[in-house]
């Protein structure tokens, strides 16, 4: 019989993804919590990058409000362009948060 690969007991078969974790551990470990903030292994080069280039790829809205980063780095033009009426131009809120700015 196939032991399981986490803690030696029986392990079970799946026809698709072979040799799987026991009920015991399957249930352990979908009672374990998940972190809150994922970690994230890059190089200090990507992290300017994308700090350099996070104007590139700045969206339109957010949740259906208009952005102001958007209008700021864009212009009121191009949001025309894309449907907006200059009402909507000038309520235009900051909705994108500048994670790079506060956490680089």
């Amino acid at each position: 019989m196939p032991k399981c690969p986490n803690c030696q007991n029986e392990g079970r078969i799946d026809p698709i993804l072979g040799l799987i974790n026991c009920k015991d551990c399957e249930i352990r470990q979908s009672n374990l919590s998940k972190p809150k903030h994922q970690l994230e292994f890059t190089s200090d080069d990507i992290k300017l990058q994308r700090k350099e280039y996070s104007k590139d790829i700045i969206q339109a809205n957010r949740k259906g409000e208009l952005s102001k980063e958007f209008v700021e780095t864009y212009g009121a033009s191009v949001a025309k362009r894309q449907g907006y009426s200059d009402k909507e131009i000038k309520s235009a809120k900051y909705v994108w948060d500048n994670y790079y700015d506060n956490n680089l």
